[in-house]
């Protein structure tokens, strides 16, 4: 499922190898996610929290044209240091992302 600005929502439950193929895949090399708490600390895997990505990649969203505040206040400050998607996600064991929805 895509949302507006074309990024990939996945709702279903895990359960076999086959529903490897809905989830949000592994990380392509330099993109550092993590799923986290509130206050930033890495969950355990199997377990749901915010989707953030560590650090940036060259490709990525640098602002907001106009409005650099927006930017900052709307990915940046969320979780100190990080880019919060503002996804729901959990990693699963074989460190799978699944995107659960917004969060």
């Amino acid at each position: 499922m895509a949302d507006g600005d074309r990024r990939h929502h996945d709702h279903s439950v895990a359960g076999s190898d086959a529903d490897q193929a809905r989830t949000a895949t592994l990380p392509f090399f330099g993109v550092v996610p993590e799923v986290v708490d509130d206050l930033g600390q890495p969950v355990p895997k199997g377990s749901g929290g915010k989707l953030v990505l560590r650090r940036p990649w060259p490709g990525m969203l640098r602002g907001i044209w106009g409005d650099p505040a927006r930017f900052l206040q709307t990915y940046w400050s969320e979780i100190k240091g990080s880019y919060f998607t503002g996804d729901g996600c959990r990693q699963d064991k074989d460190g799978y992302f699944w995107i659960v929805g917004p969060h």
